[in-house]
């Protein structure tokens, strides 16, 4: 089967739908799903750079909706770093992330030269660029947020979207990174109160008022990111005045 596209709906999308959830893996968009009691679809993506191509058909298909991505936050780039580091050229020692130029020795006690810092994509999601000099290897090696940096180029691609990802009252340096670990490690509460934050600000559907679900309280919702309308696309109308008009009959998946 061809990766790029394939996806698996969870739920239906009708007529009247007004936003569609895509999350990265089943897991996740299990635990998103139920948190919205199985009233919003949810669609599975399986990796973060299949999110473009899967938001793009679902625009091409339903121009009007408004599409929240439930992001995976790939957030230990420093660990990844060090580890890549020792992996190749067996350097334990810690690496300012400072763009400074830090001689340090490996394991074998050969020189390395090791130049790190902290940058942002275009669309402001920090991740790590080191460049890596040991005799005549020269390496430039880059530690992204794929979950999230992927999310949010996927919805200003597509427009009328926004991002989501968890919150966590504390990960410790813990793999936790979406919506199915903030399900196991802390509650299906914690996930509902922060998707239901975004839904809300985003584009909120009437059936999924607040005090109908009476929920718990749990750690702040994370922060979320509405994309502009897209001018490369059917996108169009901005996250707050989206589904309004309908140009023309949509198709029922």
């Amino acid at each position: 089967m061809e990766k790029v596209g394939a996806a698996c709906l969870l739920g239906a999308i009708a007529a009247e739908a007004r936003m569609v959830i895509l999350a990265e893996g089943y897991a996740t968009a299990a635990s998103v799903r139920q948190a919205t009691s199985d009233q919003i679809p949810v669609m599975v993506a399986f990796d973060a750079g299949n999110l473009l191509a899967v938001a793009q058909i679902l625009r091409r298909d339903f121009p009007d909706l408004h599409l929240l991505f439930a992001a995976d936050d790939d957030y230990l780039l420093e660990q990844r770093f060090i580890e890549r580091l020792h992996e190749d050229f067996k350097v334990t020692a810690d690496i300012a992330l400072n763009g400074v130029e830090h001689d340090v020795a490996g394991e074998d006690g050969t020189s390395v030269l090791v130049t790190a810092s902290w940058q942002n994509d275009a669309r402001g999601v920090a991740y790590i660029e080191a460049d890596v000099r040991c005799g005549r290897q020269i390496r430039t090696l880059k530690f992204e947020n794929a979950g999230i940096s992927c999310a949010k180029a996927a919805a200003h691609a597509v427009g009328n979207a926004s991002v989501v990802w968890p919150r966590f009252a504390k990960r410790d340096g813990q793999k936790w990174t979406d919506f199915n670990d903030l399900h196991v490690e802390q509650s299906l509460d914690a996930v509902r109160e922060q998707i239901l934050a975004a839904m809300e600000k985003a584009a909120p559907p009437p059936s999924l008022a607040r005090p109908a679900l009476a929920l718990v309280k749990s750690p702040p919702p994370s922060g979320t990111e509405a994309a502009p309308p897209s001018s490369e696309g059917a996108g169009g109308a901005s996250a707050e005045g989206a589904g309004e008009k309908r140009k023309k009959p949509r198709k029922e998946y």
